[in-house]
């Protein structure tokens, strides 16, 4: 990856969290790499709101890395898996 790289992390919160009580996850990954680091991370999202805010997302100039912590939500509520092919 470029030294300047760019990374986006989609998450549910739940990891934003669980992680500032030790450490802002995002914040340690833009130090130790030297990346851009864009916390997309929104309190509450399932997997499916995830997925909606997908495309907006990747429309952004240049992503050089994407991650993705979405599900923990789906497990709390008790929501059904989500399998399907994205983009439809």
């Amino acid at each position: 990856m470029p030294a300047q790289a760019k990374a986006i992390i989609l998450g549910d919160a739940l990891l934003l969290a669980l992680a500032s009580i030790v450490v802002d996850y995002a914040s340690l990954l833009a130090r130790k790499t030297g990346w851009h680091v864009v916390n997309a991370d929104v309190p509450g999202n399932t997997t499916a709101n995830g997925l909606e805010r997908l495309p907006a997302i990747l429309a952004v100039d240049h992503i050089d890395l994407l991650i993705i912590a979405l599900g923990g939500n789906d497990f709390i509520q008790h929501l059904p898996l989500i399998f399907h092919s994205w983009p439809k």
